[in-house]
């Protein structure tokens, strides 16, 4: 789910609350490699200072998918938010890697 647009959200009184409702396009199915591992000394794909959780590598490039795009990786149940934020993106000449990270709900 790509970021779509932002809310400002107003009070009982009609005044904006400096809080906003994101809202996110609708979840496409999508099909790759997830891994834990956030790689080694010889290869450390998004540096050493990046914290990330998960590691997806899809096949191909030119993904419509964004830094700050939401995921659903351990939970499928589309009833519910997203669990995984895309923090970084890396792709290359025949596959992508995204760097995510765990939602805290």
């Amino acid at each position: 789910m790509n970021f779509a647009d932002a809310e400002m959200l107003k009070d009982s009184n009609g005044n904006y609350s400096g809080e906003e409702k994101l809202s996110y396009s609708r979840a496409k199915k999508v099909r790759g490699y997830i891994t834990a591992a956030k790689g080694d000394a010889e290869n450390v794909e998004f540096g050493t200072d990046l914290q990330y959780d998960k590691t997806i590598i899809l096949e191909g490039v030119g993904w419509d998918i964004t830094e700050n795009s939401m995921l659903y990786i351990d939970d499928l149940n589309l009833s519910h938010d997203p669990d995984y934020k895309v923090i970084r993106i890396a792709e290359h000449l025949n596959h992508t890697t995204l760097a995510v990270v765990r939602v805290v709900k």
